[in-house]
């Protein structure tokens, strides 16, 4: 009768550890295509920061053509240099971003990801901040130096109405999109495409794996 109870101890212990490791298994390849499907959205917001930066490159000397052959035109000038910078920070951001994508690495330390995963939405709310203050740029621009003394009286209202709520609306921006504002709808909206969604799946992955952990001990 011992004999039987232990070979039926034996036979429940070889099945507990077999099913205990199909389960880890089935635990690994769940890991694996959720590291996959998180890595393809940050591919994709890569392919779209390259382009920007692509862009941008060229964009910008653009502005350097239009800037030398209108230099006397003092309002153009000045929106056209200020634009440039604005594109030159984006640009080094979006490199910067780009570079901290690349280095994440979900089987390292779920607090070392943790941190590069803030700082690069960090670095992604930030650019999406300053964009904003170009838009009065793009109401000055066109203004010509003849325009100042033969626009008349209804022309410089209507301008001046303009570029003040330009003006109010960038500062606005600014102010609201920010890191304690990460779960509004207006700057979920603003950052989804740029990063955000695919930070936002990168924690969600990182908890599950952290809840997984602790259940395992």
């Amino acid at each position: 009768m011992n004999t039987e109870k232990d070979e039926l101890l034996e036979l429940w212990k070889s099945y507990d550890d077999r099913l205990e490791r199909s389960l880890r298994l089935n635990e690994q390849v769940l890991e694996k295509l959720e590291t996959l499907r998180v890595t393809t959205s940050f591919d994709r917001v890569v392919r779209l920061k390259t382009g920007a930066v692509v862009f941008g490159m060229f964009w910008n000397a653009f502005l350097v053509f239009l800037i030398y052959h209108t230099w006397r035109e003092p309002f153009f000038t000045i929106s056209a240099g200020l634009s440039f910078m604005i594109n030159i920070y984006a640009m080094i951001e979006y490199v910067r971003q780009i570079t901290m994508i690349r280095s994440l690495d979900f089987s390292a330390p779920v607090t070392e990801t943790q941190a590069l995963l803030n700082k690069l939405l960090i670095s992604v709310i930030q650019v999406m901040r300053v964009i904003p203050l170009s838009l009065p740029l793009y109401t000055t621009f066109y203004i010509k130096l003849y325009m100042i003394g033969n626009a008349g009286t209804a022309y410089w209202i209507i301008q001046t109405l303009v570029t003040a709520g330009a003006v109010a609306l960038s500062a606005w921006l600014y102010k609201y999109i920010s890191i304690e504002n990460r779960n509004s709808r207006i700057v979920n909206v603003l950052i989804r495409d740029d990063g955000g969604r695919s930070i936002a799946k990168a924690e969600q992955f990182l908890e599950e794996i952290t809840a997984f952990r602790k259940e395992e001990k």
